[in-house]
């Protein structure tokens, strides 16, 4: 089960790591710190990340209340 954000917390930064690589699009798999995956694999678009595609990113999720 998900715990869900406290009324405190707006902000949850997760962390992913490189898994795949595909024609267009570079697959991240989320790191389970301590808790349920939140958002699972992350395809992002190679477009937009820089020419040395990195290992790791950090995405930073903020709830607006």
């Amino acid at each position: 089960m998900i715990n869900k954000m406290s009324l405190e917390q707006k902000d949850k930064t997760l962390e992913f790591i490189k898994e795949k690589e595909t024609k267009n699009t570079i697959r991240y798999q989320e790191v389970k710190e301590g808790g349920d995956i939140v958002i699972g694999p992350l395809y992002i678009q190679k477009s937009f990340l820089p020419d040395k595609i990195p290992e790791k990113i950090k995405i930073t999720i903020h709830i607006n209340s």
